[in-house]
């Protein structure tokens, strides 16, 4: 499997608040510039593209905006 770049990840944090909430763990950031939510949700693909290739099929994950937050959140699969 190729090695990915972590450039995402770099940019995300240039740009987002990062929260690590224990009341809200799925709440990732706040959104500073208006890019934040595509960036986070080419990360989180990414993410669940590595999860199908590694046989974890059963477990997804969304990006869902709601307000100025990014939440990164389970869907449920059957």
């Amino acid at each position: 499997m190729p090695k990915r770049s972590n450039s995402l990840a770099t940019n995300m944090e240039s740009e987002m608040k990062l929260v690590n909430d224990e009341y809200k763990p799925e709440l990732v950031g706040i959104i500073t510039e208006v890019d934040d939510l595509v960036t986070t949700s080419k990360i989180v693909d990414s993410l669940n593209q590595d999860l199908i290739e590694l046989g974890f099929d059963k477990y997804k994950y969304k990006t869902v905006q709601k307000g100025a937050e990014v939440y990164i959140e389970r869907v449920e699969t059957l």
